[in-house]
């Protein structure tokens, strides 16, 4: 059941990219489609590997819910950039597109636009093509800086002083290595966060029965 919850969800996720293209009902279909199953083999395949062979703990699945479908949704944003054509978009494409629009501001298609109460700014004279590269240089962008930040990260949060987290990944799920629970009835307040190291002295709160 959370594989097709999250799988649902990738749908929307992916399509993010291109909610503003036109990219038809057909398109927006596949793009989801296609998605909640990147999410699913994400789930099912990735998340395995990387845990096992790079100890990447993903433990909310953000990788297979928001990264995989993620970069499926710029791909699709990308191509459909890349296949467009002024009539598709009629009066509207140099405002979902403002960079392509000419970049001169007196030239008569703006001016056309203009006495059709559409109010665009002159742009960079891109073409389709131009413009679906550009959004290839900001997903690579993003995936740079996500990669980099995230070495960076973990980089620090191995640091020593920052108490980082114990080697066994059995241990790493393990409460009662930080934790004085309390063993009477449920409810009961499980006390407070014990020092790993074992140094600090144990204090442990209880409420006190009434």
């Amino acid at each position: 059941m959370v594989l097709v919850q999250n799988a649902v969800l990738a749908g929307g996720v992916a399509v993010g990219a291109s909610a503003n293209f036109m990219i038809q009902p057909w398109g927006a279909q596949a793009i989801g489609a296609v998605a909640s199953l990147v999410s699913v083999f994400g789930y099912v395949s990735v998340q395995p590997y990387l845990q096992t062979s790079l100890k990447l703990h993903d433990t909310c699945g953000v990788h297979n819910l928001h990264g995989l479908p993620g970069v499926l949704g710029a791909i699709a944003g990308i191509a459909a950039t890349a296949t467009i054509s002024p009539g598709t978009y009629g009066s509207s494409l140099y405002q979902v597109y403002p960079a392509m629009a000419p970049s001169n501001a007196s030239s008569a298609e703006l001016a056309a636009l203009k006495e059709m109460g559409v109010s665009v700014e002159p742009g960079d004279d891109r073409s389709s093509k131009e413009q679906a590269l550009f959004q290839l240089a900001a997903l690579a962008t993003t995936l740079a800086i996500a990669i980099v930040g995230g070495i960076l990260t973990g980089i620090v949060l191995k640091l020593d002083f920052l108490d980082p987290p114990l080697d066994s990944e059995e241990e790493l799920f393990e409460d009662k290595l930080h934790w004085a629970v309390n063993p009477g009835a449920p409810g009961d307040f499980p006390g407070e966060l014990l020092n790993r190291e074992g140094d600090a002295e144990m204090e442990v709160r209880q409420r006190s029965a009434t």
